[in-house]
């Protein structure tokens, strides 16, 4: 009635302002709805339209729509004006009034809320394409105009942050750099000042959410120092959670570039987000998230060989373990964090000290079923027992039983198979513990199926067979464990796949020649596949220069010959490839003593073999390795023999 009157829209807006600001009265809101039949959201629009050059009329509207959004966030009947047009309607006002700091402060809270309230606000947002320009652009003219007005820096950051939430539109927002600009901008300007801590935690969430979903915008996002106003934002604002969540969330995303992880490293990444992890026990998300990005850091400073407070994050980690038992997410992290500072053998004595080997062992009992969880304890033991001071304790513990059990409930995750394995294999690597002190006979079945359950796997045959070799080769109960589980066969297959890969063969040939010292077993591995001697004999002349396969080469194939003089025979091929290792290395006794002892059995057994050691220099080669290891017995003891048989 009254709309082409200025001060009658002002008045009566100012006064809808008033009714849909009164956060305790959600009904006056519902009554401005259209459902009720006022249609005032149109009228609201159309008076902004009609009166587009008066700001009197523009600031009570963009506040009575802010109003009405935000209401519309929590109740269904409340209409905030999408579908009328409210974004433009706004978009516009701010555009026609651009020296107006109230038209913008009021306009950028309506936008945000309206962007809150649904992912496709977002995105419409985003790809507006009027008079006004896209929104991005917008907001990149509004940060540039009013960079020194803290309100409205502000809202712009808060807006970028909600906008960065949905996939979608984060992905169109890394298209351009205005949004790490401003924020960045923002940060530096306002960051210090303790009111603006609702902008810094904007402005870390967004920057983490860009890292998030598109790691390749992280270069500009360094580019502009981002890292460093994190760091310096969560310093600045060390009591609030909001600021250390979002900061914490943040580092972790940028963290996967390496460059910026030694950026955080060199600006006291790592106190602060000790200290915020202090600071914050009881929250979840902090505690999650520190541990997380503090895995990254001192993955980092051991890289660069930095000095780092690895003894005091222990402490925090474990205590974090202990806290919080039922978060998945914590147990996760801090078992990650405990994994990688497991790596450092200076931080073992804080581990076990802490008390980390139990706690870890009942985060896996607890949480049997997630298996990122379960693959980084794995991990984190396996890196433990690789120190022989640290294998008491583990043995001592419940860590063997968990590990076993993870295997069986996880039997289709590598990590697991893989970090089991070489756990075993560290700790039956030292030849006074007794193997069933490890596992009994009949578990040594898990380490054979994570063997048939990932056959191209060469690091997990390559970690099955160390572990088996370990735990056969002093212990007469495995090897009857092993030949009963199909480990010979088990064995024999990973050979065959795996025939280039050296690490595999060398850990094979070690099981093999542990096993073959006994009759059964030797026969079991010559017939079970019928050109095992020759491919283990061509990997030895392919792989001339690895000690260890030549050695464990030669004593598989000397048990081999002293079983049956079938396989003497078979094995004739051998006797220069045996010689030709001799001559590579000089000064390998192990190997020589293996190497006469193989050449004794086979010309003892063969008169085939016998020829080709003479034919191929054999007593000059046993001659030369008498005279260099005149001190060593065992050595003297099979290069005499060897002689005998062949000067008989």
């Amino acid at each position: 009635r009254h709309m082409e009157v200025p001060t009658v829209q002002v008045s009566a807006l100012y006064a809808l302002w008033a009714l849909s600001a009164a956060d305790d009265n959600v009904s006056s809101k519902v009554a401005l709805s259209p459902s009720n039949g006022d249609g005032v959201v149109y009228a609201i629009l159309f008076s902004m339209r009609q009166h587009e050059h008066n700001a009197a009329v523009q600031l009570p509207g963009c506040g009575v729509l802010s109003c009405l959004a935000s209401a519309a966030s929590r109740s269904g009947d409340v209409d905030d004006g999408t579908t009328s047009g409210a974004m433009s309607t706004i978009m516009n006002a701010m555009q026609m009034h651009g020296q107006s700091i109230d038209v913008h402060e009021w306009g950028l809270r309506a936008l945000y809320c309206e962007c809150s309230n649904s992912d496709r606000n977002k995105i419409d947002f985003i790809t507006a394409n009027g008079e006004t320009g896209s929104g991005i652009e917008i907001l990149q003219r509004i940060s540039d105009e009013f960079s020194s007005d803290l309100a409205i820096q502000e809202w712009v950051c808060r807006i970028f942050h909600c906008l960065s939430k949905d996939e979608r539109a984060a992905e169109r927002m890394v298209a351009s750099d205005v949004p790490i600009k401003a924020v960045v901008a923002a940060m530096k300007v306002h960051g210090r000042r303790q009111e603006a801590v609702s902008l810094v935690e904007a402005a870390c969430g967004m920057l983490g959410n860009l890292a998030a979903a598109s790691p390749e915008i992280i270069s500009s996002i360094r580019n502009e120092g981002g890292a460093r106003a994190i760091v310096d934002a969560m310093n600045c604002f060390p009591s609030s959670a909001g600021v250390q969540a979002s900061g914490c969330a943040a580092l972790v995303d940028l963290s996967a570039s390496v460059e910026t992880r030694a950026d955080i490293l060199q600006i006291g990444g790592i106190d602060t987000v000790i200290a915020s992890f202090k600071t914050f026990e009881g929250n979840h998300q902090i505690q999650e998230e520190a541990c997380r990005v503090l895995c990254y850091l001192f993955v980092e400073a051991k890289a660069e060989e930095e000095d780092a407070p690895g003894n005091v994050v222990v402490s925090v980690a474990v205590e974090a373990l202990r806290s919080h038992p039922e978060d998945e997410g914590i147990q996760e992290a801090a078992c990650s964090l405990l994994g990688v500072l497991a790596a450092d053998v200076s931080s073992h004595g804080a581990i076990l000290s802490a008390g980390a080997i139990d706690q870890v062992a009942r985060a896996m009992t607890h949480h049997s079923r997630q298996r990122t969880l379960q693959e980084q304890c794995c991990a984190l033991f396996r890196n433990l027992s690789a120190s022989s001071s640290n294998q008491d304790a583990i043995l001592r513990s419940d860590v063997i039983n968990e590990v076993i059990r993870s295997m069986i409930a996880h039997s289709d995750s590598e990590a697991v198979q893989e970090n089991a394995c070489c756990m075993f294999w560290n700790l039956a690597s030292d030849s006074r513990t007794d193997p069933t002190m490890i596992l009994d006979a009949g578990e040594i079945k898990y380490i054979i199926i994570a063997m048939q359950n990932f056959p191209m796997s060469a690091n997990v045959q390559a970690l099955a067979c160390g572990a088996l070799w370990s735990l056969v080769s002093t212990s007469d109960k495995m090897k009857e464990a092993v030949a009963n589980c199909d480990g010979i066969e088990a064995i024999l297959c990973s050979v065959l796949i795996h025939g280039e890969a050296l690490e595999v063969l060398e850990k094979a040939c070690g099981v093999f020649s542990s096993l073959s010292m006994d009759h059964r077993y030797a026969r079991a591995i010559a017939d079970n596949h019928e050109g095992i001697m020759s491919l283990i004999i061509e990997s030895m002349r392919k792989n001339i220069a690895s000690v260890v396969l030549a050695e464990y080469g030669c004593l598989m194939l000397r048990n081999l010959a002293l079983s049956s003089t079938n396989y003497a025979e078979e094995a004739s091929s051998a006797c220069s490839t045996i010689l030709k290792s001799m001559c590579e290395h000089p000064d390998a006794s192990g190997l020589h003593r293996e190497a006469c002892g193989a050449l004794w059995s086979l010309a003892a057994s063969s008169e085939t073999c016998k020829e080709r050691i003479l034919f191929s220099d054999g007593v000059k080669v046993i001659t030369r390795t008498m005279q260099t290891f005149s001190s060593i017995t065992e050595v003297q003891i099979e290069a005499r023999g060897a002689m005998s048989q062949l000067v008989a």
